[in-house]
């Protein structure tokens, strides 16, 4: 559970940061000017990296409750798995958000679909190709993913 929990600690200012900066777009005198389209991928954006936060907040907060509740230090497979399905909901979540926010950068500042389209594609692949495809290669033996102080 450790690993886990120290990858959702190194994640969760991503989401974050995004969420804060999503939230002072309105501000700016330019928002109103979207595009329709614009505005549909800032609401995608700004919900995906919300919820992404939530989630990834849940992973810390569910063992912290787990073991007030239960008066001592309760770490069971089940938890794990469940810290990790909500870990990889935000991170879904955190990519989905990403997506939205370089398709509405590309189309604010190309004005070209074509060139939109190829950015957020790029952008699409390589999180898939870093995120997904490189780490399912390098699968570690799960003698590496013991928690050291266990």
């Amino acid at each position: 559970m450790k690993i886990l929990l120290d990858c959702v600690r190194l994640i969760i200012p991503i989401p974050g940061l995004l969420f804060a900066f999503l939230l002072i777009m309105p501000l700016n005198e330019r928002f109103y000017s979207l595009t329709p389209a614009d505005e549909t991928a800032y609401s995608v954006a700004f919900l995906c990296a919300g919820l992404s936060t939530i989630f990834l907040v849940a992973v810390g907060v569910q063992p912290i409750l787990n073991f007030a509740r239960k008066g001592g230090h309760v770490e069971s497979e089940r938890i794990v798995r469940q810290l990790a399905r909500l870990a990889l909901i935000g991170m879904v979540l955190l990519a989905v958000a990403f997506a939205a926010v370089v398709f509405m950068t590309a189309d604010e500042v190309y004005h070209s679909t074509p060139v939109f389209v190829i950015a957020v594609a790029l952008f699409v692949v390589a999180i898939v190709v870093t995120w997904v495809i490189l780490p399912s290669r390098a699968r570690p033996d799960t003698e590496d993913l013991q928690d050291p102080a266990s």
